[in-house]
């Protein structure tokens, strides 16, 4: 069998629930499920201290409720006096109480038997109950993003054992998007020829000479002695 921290068997910790169920020790069930949530930490054990909790208290609210129903029945008979119907009133609560613990009873045996092979007792009622709650008492996982696995294989090295070397599987590469080229089409229009623009004319000066006197000129003869060009 299972032992727990102390080297307590964790059957009979089970067993010692439903025995405080079927005796209606609610404040003893409290703190034993407090002893399992804390020192043990067994789910099993959880869920079996937890139907034994809430099966003790649906007793003892049906006890409750029966005695109410029925006490204020005979308060009410005896305060008008109608005494014959007060004993039948006590025996039928009586009967009720009784059928009460029987099933208790009954619920414990086989809480006892189950939980001795250290199976779930799975009460019935009190079983999903106690599944609920354990929810309650057991935290939930959380939640992590999707990972995406097609980066994460071309990201990670792939060793290689034959080498001992490591080497990075690279994404394959796609070929560049190449954008159509846009060619601007110019109107041509059709003009004539421009004719080249001829040089004016240079006017030639006439040549200009010294004479023997010293005067410069320009003509044929000296303009100071009438001496003549003699380039002429």
């Amino acid at each position: 069998m299972t032992k727990g921290k102390f080297g307590i068997v964790l059957p009979a910790i089970a067993v010692l629930a439903f025995v405080c169920a079927f005796f209606g020790f609610i404040e003893a069930l409290l703190l034993l499920l407090g002893y399992v949530l804390i020192v043990e930490a067994n789910s099993w054990l959880t869920k079996q201290t937890l139907q034994a909790l809430f099966l003790a208290i649906s007793v003892a609210i049906a006890e409750i409720i029966t005695k109410w129903i029925f006490g204020g029945m005979i308060t009410l008979f005896n305060l008008i006096r109608a005494f014959g119907l007060i004993n039948p009133l006590a025996n039928i609560q009586t009967f009720i109480l009784v059928v009460i613990s029987v099933f208790t009873l009954v619920l414990c045996v086989l809480a006892f038997i189950k939980v001795i092979k250290e199976q779930d007792a799975n009460l019935p009622i009190f079983g999903d109950l106690a599944d609920k709650a354990l929810g309650l008492f057991t935290p939930k996982p959380v939640k992590t993003p999707p990972v995406n696995t097609q980066w994460q294989a071309y990201s990670q090295p792939t060793a290689h054992t034959e080498n001992n070397s490591s080497s990075f599987v690279q994404p394959p590469m796609q070929p560049p998007v190449v954008e159509p080229l846009i060619v601007p089409v110019v109107q041509s229009y059709s003009q004539q020829p421009i004719p080249p623009i001829a040089d004016a004319p240079v006017k030639s000066t006439p040549a200009q000479w010294t004479c023997a006197c010293g005067r410069v000129n320009s003509g044929k003869f000296c303009a100071a002695c009438g001496g003549k060009n003699p380039n002429i």
